[in-house]
C-alpha cells in the first residue's frame, strides 16, 4: 500500500506538472527542447500564450529516447506509445503555461543572483564541487542553446517552482494518522483453516436438462467469437523467389566479390612464463633452452607462472606480442619479451592454418541469398502488378495469379488468428495488422494494396461474416459437462464446510472434524498481513479477509472459498506492528499524496480562469507525425 500511495502521489505530480518541480535540465531535455527549427503551427493557447506543435514533438521525441534508455533499444516507435507521449507533453507544456498565466497576474519575479545559483548548483556544471564554465559552455554547444535562453529557461522553471511550493508548502500529514494506517497496514495474523476438498466431492453425472441448464446461465463464457472466411494474395520475397533462377556464372562472381566472408583467418595456441623483472624470466629461458618443460621452470622458480594464450588471430593480441608469437614456428620458443603486462616467455603449442570455404560448400546459401536479392528487386513491380489487377476489377485470385503473389483461402479466422477450431492459422503468417484490417473491411469489398510491417504486400477480399454467437451445447459439451462437475464439487465443498462449522461451534474441535471428514485436512496458516504478503497460496485472499474479520479464538462467521475446496477459518493469533514501523516514510507518502490533491484542484481551478483552447486539427497533424 505505501508503494501504491507513493506511486500515486508522484504519479498526479507527473501526469499534471511534468517536469516543474524538477530543474535539472537532463529531467527537463532542455537539448531537444531548445534545438532551432523552422516555426510550426499552435497547437494550443491559453491566456495568450501559445503551445507549438514543433515544441510537443520534440519533448515526444525526448520521452521515447528516455523509455528506449530505460527499457532498452529495442523498443520501437509505435502509433500508440508516440501518441501517448505526445499527449503527455501537451499536457506538460499547458501545465506550465497556466503557471506562468497565474505568475504574470501576480509579477512575480526571480532575481538574476537566484538564478545564477541555481545554474552553478547544477552538479552536471560542476568540476570537484565547484561550477566549471568550460562545461557549463560545452553542454549549450551540444545542445544548441544560446546562454540567455538557457538563464531564462531556469528563471522560469524558478518561478514556477516558487509557486508550486507557495500552493502545496503548507500541506502537512498527521502523524497520528500514518501511525493509525501503519499499524492497520503492518498488522499480521496467525490461523487455521479446516479445508474441504472440491475433488474428494462425488457428483453425480449430469444430465441433458442440467447441462443446458448450466449452459445457458454461463454462456458469456462460451461465447464463439466472430469468424471471417478471407481471400488473401500475399507477395513477398519469399514468394517471387520460387520462380528465379540463378546461373553458375553469377554465384561463381557473387563467391570471389565476398570471397574474404569465408575466410578463417590462421589461428595459434602459445603457453607462456610471465615474471614481473626481465632477469628472471631471463633465467626462466635459460632453463627452458636446458630442456626443462615450462611447468617445471614455472614450479622450480618464485616469481614465475605458466599459462596458455589462445587460439587467437593475428591482431588480438597487444602488438609486442602479437608479432613476436605469429613470428614463431610451431614448437619454437621466442626471445624474452617486455609488455605493460610483465616480461614473457612464448612457446608456439599448436598452429591452425587460414581456411577458406569452398566454393561447393557455400554455394548453396549465395545461391539463395542472389535469390533473395533479386527477389526484393522485383517486389515492387510485382506489387503493383497486383495492384493494378485489383484496381481493373479483377479477383483476388486473378491478382495473385498475375503478380505471382501466393493465394490463400480461409473458411474461417478469428480476429485473434485462429481458426475454427482454435487453432493458430498455418497457411499464411497473419499478423495484428493484417488482421485489424480485415475485420475493419466490409464483405466482398477488395482491399487496397497494403503493406506488412515484414515488407510483405497483400490485397484480400472478406467473403463471409459469422458474428459472434453463444455455441451450441454440441459444440462445447465436454467443457459444459467439466465446468459442471466443478461447480457442482464446489458447491458439495461449501456445504459440507458449512456442516462441519455448525459442529465446530457446538464445540468438536477442528482436529476431531479433520479425522471424521475423510475430504477434510487441517491447515497453518503461518503471518500473513492483510495485502497477504507471505501469504500460503493454497488459501485464498477470502480467507485471509476472513482471518482479519475474526477476532483470537474465534471461528468465521461463514465458510470462504479456496482455490481446492471451501475452508472454515479461525484466527489464533493477532502480531501488532512495530511500534516506529516505517512511519516517517508513511507521513511524507501521505503527504506527497495531499500534496497531488491540492495539485489537481489548483490545476483545475487555473483551467478555469484561464480556459484552452485547443486546434484538434493541428494537434492531429503532430499526432501522425511522431507515429511515422
Amino acid at each position: 500500500m505505501l508503494d501504491a500511495m507513493r506511486k500515486q502521489a508522484t504519479g498526479w505530480v507527473v501526469k499534471i506538472f511534468l517536469g516543474l518541480l524538477i530543474l535539472s535540465f537532463a529531467v527537463w531535455g532542455i537539448g531537444d527542447i531548445f534545438r532551432g527549427g523552422p516555426p510550426s503551427r499552435t497547437v494550443a493557447e491559453l491566456a495568450g500564450l501559445e503551445v507549438p506543435a514543433d515544441e510537443l514533438q520534440r519533448e515526444a521525441d525526448n520521452s521515447f529516447r528516455r523509455l528506449q534508455s530505460q527499457l532498452g533499444q529495442g523498443l520501437e516507435r509505435n502509433p500508440a506509445i508516440m501518441e501517448g507521449l505526445l499527449r503527455q507533453a501537451l499536457e506538460a507544456s499547458i501545465a506550465r503555461r497556466l503557471i506562468d498565466a497565474q505568475a504574470a497576474g501576480m509579477d512575480l519575479a526571480v532575481d538574476d543572483e537566484t538564478v545564477a545559483r541555481a545554474i552553478h548548483g547544477q552538479q552536471v556544471f560542476q568540476t570537484g564541487g565547484r561550477f566549471d564554465r568550460s562545461r557549463f559552455e560545452m553542454f549549450l554547444r551540444q545542445a544548441g542553446i544560446g546562454e540567455a535562453s538557457y538563464v531564462e529557461q531556469t528563471r522560469g522553471d524558478l518561478m514556477r517552482q516558487r509557486l508550486v511550493d507557495a500552493v502545496t508548502g503548507a500541506v502537512a500529514a498527521p502523524e497520528s494518522e500514518a501511525r493509525q494506517l501503519v499499524a492497520w497496514r503492518e498488522e499480521q495474523r496467525r490461523g487455521r483453516a479446516l479445508v474441504v476438498a472440491a475433488a474428494e466431492m462425488e457428483v453425480e453425472a449430469p444430465d441433458e436438462a442440467a447441462l443446458e441448464t448450466y449452459l445457458e446461465a454461463n454462456e458469456g463464457a462460451y461465447q464463439a467469437p466472430e469468424y471471417r472466411g478471407v481471400e488473401l494474395a500475399v507477395l513477398g520475397p519469399a514468394d517471387l523467389g520460387e520462380e528465379i533462377e540463378i546461373g553458375e556464372a553469377a554465384v561463381a562472381e557473387a563467391y570471389e566479390s565476398r570471397k574474404a566472408a569465408y575466410r578463417t583467418p590462421e589461428q595459434r595456441r602459445a603457453v607462456q612464463l610471465l615474471a614481473a623483472d626481465e632477469a628472471t624470466i631471463r633465467e626462466a629461458a635459460r632453463r627452458v633452452a636446458e630442456g626443462q618443460s615450462f611447468a617445471e621452470v614455472a614450479g622450480a622458480m618464485e616469481g614465475v607462472s605458466t599459462s596458455e594464450l589462445g587460439p587467437v588471430r593475428q591482431g588480438q593480441l597487444p602488438d609486442a606480442l602479437d608479432k613476436a608469437l605469429f613470428a614463431l614456428d610451431k614448437g619454437a620458443v621466442g626471445e624474452p619479451l617486455g609488455t605493460a603486462f610483465g616480461w614473457h616467455l612464448l612457446r608456439v603449442a599448436a598452429i591452425t592454418p587460414e581456411q577458406v570455404r569452398p566454393l561447393g560448400e557455400v554455394r548453396d546459401e549465395l545461391a539463395a541469398e542472389l535469390k533473395l536479392h533479386e527477389a526484393i528487386n522485383r517486389l515492387p513491380d510485382a506489387a503493383n502488378a497486383m495492384d493494378d489487377a485489383i484496381a481493373g476489377g479483377g479477383t483476388v485470385e486473378e491478382a495473385a495469379a498475375q503478380a505471382g503473389a501466393r493465394f490463400v483461402r480461409l473458411d474461417a479466422v478469428d480476429s485473434t488468428g485462429l481458426d475454427a477450431n482454435g487453432r493458430p492459422v498455418e497457411s499464411v503468417a497473419l499478423d495484428e495488422e493484417m488482421l485489424r484490417e480485415i475485420f475493419q473491411a466490409g464483405k466482398d469489398q477488395p482491399s487496397l494494396l497494403l503493406q506488412t510491417a515484414d515488407d510483405r504486400f497483400y490485397v484480400f477480399n472478406v467473403t463471409r461474416i459469422d458474428a459472434a454467437r453463444p455455441r451450441r451445447l454440441e459444440e462445447v459439451r465436454e467443457e459444459v459437462a467439466q465446468a459442471w462437475r466443478e461447480d457442482r464439487q464446489m458447491s458439495l465443498a461449501r456445504e459440507a464446510a458449512a456442516g462441519l462449522l455448525e459442529k465446530a461451534r457446538q464445540g468438536t474441535s477442528l482436529e476431531e472434524l479433520a479425522d471424521a471428514q475423510p475430504a477434510a485436512s487441517l491447515r497453518t496458516i503461518e503471518p500473513v498481513t492483510r495485502d497477504a504478503s507471505g501469504f500460503d497460496r493454497l488459501l485464498s485472499p477470502a480467507a485471509v479477509q476472513a482471518l482479519f474479520a475474526t477476532p483470537p479464538g474465534a471461528l468465521a462467521d461463514a465458510p470462504v472459498e479456496v482455490p481446492d475446496g471451501a475452508a472454515i477459518v479461525a484466527t489464533t493469533e493477532i502480531i501488532e506492528a512495530a511500534p516506529d514501523a516505517e512511519i516517517a516514510q508513511t507521513v511524507e507518502a501521505l503527504r506527497q499524496q495531499m500534496r497531488g490533491d491540492v495539485l489537481v484542484a489548483w490545476q483545475q481551478a487555473l483551467r478555469d480562469r484561464f480556459p484552452v483552447e485547443i486546434d484538434q486539427r493541428a494537434l492531429d497533424s503532430v499526432i501522425q507525425s511522431v507515429s511515422q
